[in-house]
């Protein structure tokens, strides 16, 4: 009994010779990658997808500003107004047309302003004028007590032309038992005038902490 003959067609061995290619070829190309070696330039458009990326892989320093901009939602709406903080304000002011002190030794109180107990931040204001025909020099202070808390010339002799000017005094104060606040000034001579038309003015303001250098 013979037994047909088994031929080799063209069509056979194109069909195996093409297995060998392709899993010679994918074999050959997966050990020749190297580490790093797969960047934009390999990857067609599309290619990588949103199932494709690990969670947490994209952080927000890898994304454009453009695109974090286009990701912000819109402005939330305005939250409740909070409560008030704790505050508590002192003012004092008197008519002017007062000479002030001749001496620091002796000066004269322009105002005064009494605080209760806390932390107060003090600010003192008013005009000073010299009438005399003589160059004077005057200066300003905050006190409580015997304690000095803050300073400032108004006048100085060696300016020959000045007969005026504003005194603006800043200080601080911490007192456990309160206290009275006082505006003093003086000059180096006589005949200098906190002016009719300037009202000397002190405002304290209460504050929760104070810190003093």
């Amino acid at each position: 009994m013979k037994h047909p003959g088994k031929r080799l067609t063209y069509a056979n061995v194109m069909s195996t010779l093409a297995v060998f290619l392709v899993l010679g070829g994918a074999t050959a190309f997966a050990a020749g990658l190297g580490k790093n070696s797969v960047g934009p330039k390999q990857l067609k458009r599309n290619a990588v997808t949103s199932s494709k990326i690990k969670n947490g892989a994209v952080t927000e320093g890898k994304i454009a500003a453009s695109a974090r901009a286009a990701l912000q939602g819109p402005q939330g709406l305005q939250g409740p107004v909070g409560p008030r903080g704790p505050s508590n304000g002192r003012a004092s002011s008197v008519q002017g047309n007062t000479e002030i002190g001749l001496s620091e030794a002796e000066p004269a109180i322009v105002d005064s302003l009494a605080l209760g107990a806390g932390k107060w931040l003090v600010v003192a204001e008013t005009g000073i004028s010299n009438i005399s025909t003589e160059q004077r020099s005057a200066v300003c202070s905050l006190s409580v007590a015997s304690k000095e808390i803050g300073r400032t010339r108004v006048l100085d002799a060696a300016a020959a032309t000045q007969i005026s000017g504003d005194a603006t005094v800043l200080g601080a104060a911490d007192l456990p038992s309160g206290g009275t606040v006082r505006f003093l000034c003086w000059a180096d001579g006589d005949e200098v005038y906190v002016p009719v038309d300037s009202r000397p003015a002190i405002q304290a303001v209460q504050v929760e902490t104070l810190a003093v250098d």
